[in-house]
């Protein structure tokens, strides 16, 4: 959820996805039985909102978690280099990255369950500056970082909507991660 760090996965998002109602209508016409068309109607008006409080995600833990990922940063979980109990700081400059989730949204209608809709969030930032704090191959603190972040939410090869104008992130103050975000 969004908290004094930023933002939420979901206010990166537009209000209305575009093409949901008729992705989801889509996917419920390919159901056997005929079940998922009586509901339509319910269905396309929850679905918005059951991705929206799947997407209530913190951006900046997910910004995080792609530096952890980052080949450039798999040079800290090497134990030989960077030893046990000692905690290193990386500054990083002007740099892009991404961030993918897939939220799955499970349809049921008079207690069966269709078959479950997985979608793609792509996440993309343009960082100006962060601090990192790596423990023992993992991230265990960013420090004061900003930059701007976009998020478009598919479903298979289909945009839901269109990008909104990147919104700025920013990190105020020193931000921990507990038990740490490990280096792979």
């Amino acid at each position: 959820m969004a908290d004094d760090y930023g933002a939420s996965v979901a206010d990166l998002l537009p209000g209305h996805f575009d093409k949901l109602a008729e992705t989801v209508a889509e996917h419920v016409e390919q159901e056997p039985g005929g079940l998922g068309r009586i509901a339509l109607g319910a269905i396309q008006s929850r679905a918005a909102e059951q991705l929206r409080g799947v997407l209530a995600i913190d951006a900046f833990e997910l910004i995080a978690k792609a530096w952890a990922a980052a080949r450039e940063m798999h040079g800290y979980a090497d134990s030989a280099s960077h030893p046990k109990g000692r905690t290193e700081t990386c500054y990083l400059g002007q740099h892009s990255l991404s961030a993918g989730v897939h939220p799955v949204l499970q349809i049921t209608v008079a207690g069966m369950k269709l078959s479950p809709m997985r979608f793609t969030l792509l996440l993309s930032a343009q960082l100006r500056s962060a601090e990192l704090s790596i423990l023992d191959g993992a991230i265990v603190a960013a420090a004061p970082g900003d930059g701007s972040g976009t998020a478009v939410l598919k479903y298979r090869d289909i945009a839901l909507h269109d990008p909104l104008p990147s919104r700025h992130i920013r990190l105020p103050m020193r931000r921990t991660f507990e038990p740490g975000l490990r280096i792979p």
